[in-house]
């Protein structure tokens, strides 16, 4: 009963559950066929968590874990944290489900030379790629500058293009997604 009331409240996947039940989720033995993977979707009425640690994104090789609380725990495939604290039979190769206009965290962190108007350079060229800044830390001396910044994505080529437009900016030394 406290399984019903886990669905019933949306901390479990219904779906997920009845999948395991009906012995089509192996978690023995990830390397099926990409057919029969389950798909992930932002919002799919799963109880679906995309882990902070790495941040994962359409267009990327995923991995996941069935949480109690949590629900379904999404990662990125090479994530360090994941295989560090997730046993391997535990760990489901999942793949991204057909995407709509649903964004998505990243992270990034930029070092900089501490010139006047750098950190508005960054937020202005973020704002032409259409990425909206959900967070940002600035740390460092009165020479360099560490920026990092939580971001709004719809998918990895998004991401991948507002990293390029950032390395152009000429104050920025280097520009790299956290993982």
């Amino acid at each position: 009963s406290a399984l019903l009331c886990a669905i019933g409240k949306k901390e479990q996947s219904a779906v997920l559950i009845a999948k395991r039940l009906a012995g089509q989720i192996d978690f023995e033995a990830i390397n099926e066929p990409s057919n029969e993977l389950l798909r992930i979707k932002g919002s799919q009425g799963l109880s679906t968590h995309f882990a902070s640690c790495c941040y994962p994104v359409p267009d990327e090789a995923i991995e996941a874990y069935l949480d109690a609380k949590q629900g379904l725990v999404v990662h990125r495939d090479s994530c360090a944290v994941l295989h560090d604290s997730v046993p391997s039979s535990d760990i489901m190769e999942v793949v991204w489900a057909e995407q709509d206009d649903q964004e998505y965290l990243i992270a990034i962190k930029t070092l900089a030379h501490n010139v006047v108007g750098v950190l508005r350079q960054i937020t202005s060229t973020l704002a032409q790629q259409n990425v909206n800044i959900e967070d940002i830390h600035t740390s460092g001396d009165m020479y360099l500058k560490e920026t990092k910044l939580v971001l709004w994505v719809k998918n990895i080529t998004q991401a991948q293009a507002a990293i390029r437009q950032l390395e152009h900016i000429q104050d920025i030394i280097k520009v790299e997604r956290i993982t």
